[in-house]
């Protein structure tokens, strides 16, 4: 017996409009697209200057596209993304917080 399931996909595309930022959020070897897709349940394809997330998970699929939104801003504001920093961001967005609102603040939060 063969038996068809369907699982719903959800997808998002970002366009990065210059090359430069595109690789800072790639990082060196996709390091910090392998470090996003680590910590949520989506995969993240690139192509030329599209940046696709792919999931089964709505939620997952919008925190993703969400914080690459915010990589984007903090690159283009002259904010270089360390792996420190992208971890704290992934922390941030899955809090559904701005990393974007927060740079330039000192923010301490317990936990």
């Amino acid at each position: 017996m063969n038996q068809q399931i369907n699982i719903k996909t959800y997808s998002s595309k970002i366009i990065v409009d210059d090359d430069k930022t595109l690789s800072e959020i790639l990082g060196h070897n996709d390091e910090n697209i392998d470090t996003i897709e680590h910590n949520f349940d989506a995969t993240v394809l690139v192509r030329s200057n599209e940046v696709t997330v792919l999931s089964s998970d709505k939620t997952c699929v919008k925190q993703v596209s969400n914080l690459i939104k915010e990589l984007i801003g903090l690159i283009k504001s002259g904010t270089q993304i360390t792996k420190n920093d992208l971890r704290i961001n992934i922390d941030m967005v899955k809090r559904s917080e701005s990393p974007m609102a927060a740079h330039g603040e000192n923010v301490v939060k317990a936990n």
